[in-house]
């Protein structure tokens, strides 16, 4: 499943026209098992389309994991929506604060900021040696964004997973653009506390069609039994995304459409929702996570 905040196309026999309002060629995107269906929501929108929060109920408890892109610093985002290019984690950050009362916390993405081997520095300088949450990155320049980043994750006590002693292959560059050069500016967040429930993190490889590296993220989440598939005698249920079939729900759905008589800006619309969804499966790979749940015999 997909979902995009700007285009939004009912399957039934009520087609609901799209929305008109595009920002360039770009989306957020949830996609999950199918299993899981009734204990995921998005719960917030950024108004101005930055972020989307994702709601995991686990049992008695809430998982809120965040998917995200903060355009850069030059983009004219900011002028077209009136916003303030030096103020861009502010609405980001109040939102953690207040999730951070109702669950864990989890952001992935794209921040299009550089922060060097920084870290939380205000939380941990005493005890960040113990935690193994030293960073070591290839990436040693600290950007106005980065220094905004730090900012925030000083008021919300969260860390950067990327690059530390835990994880110390993910210290490579995360950006390549064609043009040369390479940045990291795509993260994982969270609190310092939850760390233990992190099985696997790691950056993945370059696709054709990104100058991006996906991050890819494993939680063990202890006492989920939310029903995968019925699964009752094995240990585990390793739930992921199948990116290789985003073309094949694509053409479905499109022959789904076929059957209805539907107007030029319908079609249009839909060829747009088509162009993101195919797109999916490698561009956005890195704001989602794989959750592994662990099924109680």
């Amino acid at each position: 499943m997909a979902v995009n905040k700007d285009t939004k196309v009912q399957i039934d026999s009520n087609i609901q026209h799209p929305t008109a309002r595009h920002i360039g060629r770009a989306g957020i995107a949830c996609i999950y098992h199918e299993s899981l269906d009734n204990s995921i929501k998005v719960c917030k929108y950024d108004d101005y389309k930055r972020y989307i929060w994702i709601e995991v109920t686990l049992g008695k408890e809430k998982l809120y994991i965040v998917a995200c892109y903060i355009p850069h610093k030059d983009s004219n985002y900011y002028s077209r929506f009136g916003l303030d290019c030096d103020d861009p984690f502010t609405e980001l950050c109040h939102d953690i604060l207040s999730f951070e009362k109702l669950g864990k916390v989890l952001i992935m993405g794209d921040f299009n900021a550089r922060v060097g081997n920084f870290q939380n520095v205000e939380t941990f300088e005493e005890n960040v040696v113990e935690h193994c949450l030293l960073r070591d990155s290839e990436d040693c320049v600290m950007s106005d964004y980065g220094k905004l980043l730090i900012h925030m994750l000083n008021c919300t006590n969260l860390i950067i997973l990327n690059g530390t002693k835990a994880f110390p292959s993910t210290n490579v560059l995360t950006c390549l653009p064609s043009s040369g050069g390479g940045s990291v500016v795509d993260y994982a967040l969270m609190l310092a506390c939850d760390l233990s429930l992190v099985n696997v993190f790691k950056v993945g490889s370059l696709s054709p069609d990104s100058d991006h590296k996906p991050l890819y993220l494993e939680l063990a989440i202890p006492h989920f039994t939310n029903r995968c598939h019925g699964v009752k005698d094995e240990k585990r249920c390793i739930i992921r995304p199948c990116y290789e079939k985003a073309k094949m729900y694509a053409n479905e759905v499109e022959n789904h459409l076929l059957k209805f008589s539907l107007s030029n800006d319908v079609k249009e619309n839909w060829q747009h929702l088509k162009d993101i969804i195919l797109k999916v499966g490698y561009t956005l790979r890195g704001m989602l996570v794989g959750i592994r749940c662990l099924v109680s015999m």
